[in-house]
């Protein structure tokens, strides 16, 4: 793999080290690393280690110059063939995740720090996969981000345990003043680190035990000294100089911590995880840390090491007291928090755990279909997802679909989760549609299926982030899509057609057919409804769908002709069953007022998985181009399709046992809801249906 990281600068500090560990790591595993930053002192050591930089101004604060790189970033990922982009702050992600999108490549996050949800901040929740440190960030991004816990991967810090490790006490640093009780703090100079308060503690602590001394161990960013001056004021002032010294920033830290007595960790603001903690365990250094943010993850009070309260300076120095009156005890946490890092945060752990999440970015594809209407349509769209199933096994496969076709979808065994679009209730307007394209975005996709193709499906493609968008091209809207494909010239079925969205893909489907998936209660509900009217095991039964899509009055055959179908096969001992919905109850009474046989009525009486259940014990089903024509296809029932308005080379389903009736007329096909004479239904005789069904009998028989 090819891993391209990016942070604003490659200076001292955890997030730059981590960068650099994870770099050399890929390296030595075979893969090849490539960071991007604003440079920095750790630029050497990277390079040293065979991973490539690349100076880029990702640092900026302004929105106008990060802009600027994407292009820039976009040609680098294409070039160098990279797989994963990963970001690890905030302005250099936004430039990532634009790039990132624009290439066509996973996109993952890791949070090293507790973000206020400012807009700018929530693109380190964009991240396909969303790295975090400790259990107290990934708390954080869920509840103030809204990741979903599916996408978070929980990364402890790692320390090399063959470069951090106890030493004899030999250091420069401690070798003018040895005998002396020596506490360090390690962090760079900012206000959120409680340097403040760790001054102050000392002056209690050297009250109280004269042989101690501090070393203030980092320096201040750019532009950030008068910080560094005023910690150098307090010392003054607190009268501890001599005591209490700002060392500056050390980048053999390695070397450093094994030759202090106590590391104190006092931050104010919730830290992310604690990497200065195990660095000091793996040194055999006893910690006090502050109880905030991931510290509490690490550090377990009176095992491992002291937690205080964070602004209590009374506090810290009590903690700091407590270890140096008692050695015993603080070597004893010591040993406890070296025996953690050994079974927890190595860094071997971090670096294949993270090379795992590479990996799973790049294997475990996110895959969304949108097809949001109608129920024909809807399980016209089942072999696309068994496609992707199929293509996919370790995928997470969605759909996007309206309310009333959700459960049809829930019962599918390729799609993972359903998401709902509710255009004409509670998702009305543009703002229930950015509300939806929020929830997609959340889930980060990886590819859109968009078998829809209208306004509203193509709008929630493109906000949904995912930087694969596939759908037939269709107007000025098409250019939402990545890879828009041309509607074939020629007439296909309408699954083939789907399929050419999923060979852009490279994925070659294996078959066609329909499914649909009947649960045994409602088996077992069927049967009890047929034993009721009289049927014998044996029997021949004939579906007979009489109703259609309310605004579709077009696709309807006339009732009479369904009552004299009736007749014609009771004459011949074939059972009819009358299928259709609500809607249709009145025609259905009407027909059987009508008809000489007694047909079973049960127009309005099934829900869909029942019809489904239903239609499987008929020997054939007669329909219009309707829903119940697709649902009769994908149960394995034959069916004797009567076509009028549309095209049945554009609707029926390929290998189906179908039977079409249609009468090519100049009119034909018109796709008019309305129509004053309807000639193209009323030209199909009774006569024309009892033969079809007849061939369909004896061809199951």
């Amino acid at each position: 793999m090819t891993i391209l990281q990016l942070l604003p600068e490659l200076n001292i500090g955890g997030v730059e080290r981590g960068t650099v560990e994870i770099a050399r790591g890929l390296m030595e595993r075979g893969h090849r690393a490539i960071v991007v930053s604003n440079g920095g002192r750790l630029v050497p050591e990277l390079e040293r280690a065979g991973a490539t930089h690349v100076t880029m101004p990702i640092h900026a604060k302004s929105l106008t110059v990060l802009l600027q790189q994407v292009p820039e970033l976009v040609q680098l990922i294409k070039q160098e063939h990279v797989q994963v982009v990963h970001a690890r702050s905030r302005m250099p992600a936004i430039v990532g995740w634009l790039a990132a999108r624009r290439a066509g490549v996973p996109f993952i996050t890791t949070c090293h720090g507790v973000y206020h949800p400012h807009p700018i901040s929530r693109v380190m929740g964009w991240g396909k996969l969303v790295i975090v440190p400790s259990e107290t960030i990934g708390r954080h991004m869920r509840e103030a981000f809204g990741v979903p816990h599916e996408r978070l991967r929980l990364i402890s810090r790692g320390v090399d345990l063959e470069k951090f490790k106890p030493q004899p006490r030999d250091s420069r640093l401690v070798a003018r003043v040895s005998g002396r009780f020596t506490i360090g703090l390690i962090g760079r100079l900012t206000p959120i680190k409680g340097h403040g308060d760790f001054i102050k503690a000392m002056v209690t602590v050297v009250n109280r035990c004269p042989e101690v001394r501090a070393l203030i161990i980092g320096d201040a960013a750019p532009g950030k000294e008068a910080y560094r001056e005023r910690l150098r004021e307090m010392i003054r002032d607190l009268d501890l100089e001599g005591v209490v010294e700002l060392v500056g920033a050390r980048g053999d830290i390695e070397t450093v911590l094994p030759t202090l007595d106590l590391a104190v960790v006092p931050s104010r603001y919730p830290e992310a995880f604690g990497r200065g903690v195990i660095e000091a365990w793996a040194c055999g250094v006893p910690v006090v840390a502050t109880r905030v943010g991931g510290l509490v993850d690490v550090v377990e009070h009176g095992r491992t090491g002291l937690l205080v309260t964070p602004g209590r300076p009374d506090e810290l120095a009590d903690a700091i007291t407590a270890m140096v009156r008692q050695p015993e005890q603080a070597r004893g946490y010591a040993e406890a928090g070296r025996r953690l890092v050994g079974e927890r945060y190595s860094l071997r752990q971090m670096v294949e755990a993270t090379i795992g999440v590479y990996e799973e970015a790049v294997r475990v594809r996110r895959v969304l279909v949108v097809k949001l209407s109608a129920l024909g349509d809807v399980l016209l769209a089942t072999p696309t997802w068994r496609a992707l199933r199929q293509a996919y096994p370790a995928g997470r496969i969605a759909a996007l679909t309206a309310p009333m076709f959700a459960p049809v979808l829930l019962r599918c065994p390729y799609i993972d989760e359903v998401v709902t679009y509710d255009r004409c209730g509670r998702d009305a307007g543009a703002a229930g549609l950015w509300r939806v394209a929020a929830q997609l975005r959340r889930q980060a996709f990886d590819v859109v299926i968009d078998l829809q193709n209208n306004r509203s499906s193509r709008w929630l493609s493109w906000l949904s982030g995912a930087p694969v968008r596939l759908g037939f091209r269709r107007g000025w809207l098409s250019g939402l899509l990545t890879h828009p494909v041309v509607l074939e010239r020629n007439v296909v079925s309408p699954v083939a057609q789907q399929f050419r969205l999923l060979e852009r893909m490279g994925i070659r489907p294996e078959a066609s057919h329909l499914e649909f998936w009947v649960r045994p209660e409602e088996e077992t509900r069927i049967a009890a409804l047929l034993e009721s009217n009289w049927l014998g095991p044996d029997e021949t039964l004939v579906g007979l769908h009489i109703g259609g899509s309310q605004r579709w009055r077009t696709k309807r055959w006339p009732m009479d002709r369904f009552g004299l179908v009736c007749d014609q096969l009771a004459a011949r001992g074939i059972r009819t069953v009358l299928l259709g919905a609500e809607p249709e109850r009145r025609d259905a009474e009407a027909l059987l007022r009508q008809a000489q046989s007694r047909p079973i009525n049960a127009v309005g009486r099934t829900t869909l998985g029942e019809l489904a259940a239903l239609l499987r014990r008929c020997a054939v089903v007669i329909a219009s181009d309707s829903a119940p024509l697709h649902l009769a296809t994908a149960v394995g029932v034959p069916v004797v399709a009567l076509f009028g308005p549309t095209d049945p080379q554009r609707h029926v389903p390929a290998g189906a046992v179908v039977q079409v009736l249609y009468k090519h007329l100049p009119c034909s096909p018109c796709y008019r809801p309305t129509c004053e004479h309807i000639s193209c239904l009323r030209q199909i005789r009774v006569d024309e249906v009892l033969d079809a069904v007849q061939r369909l009998v004896v061809r199951e028989a």
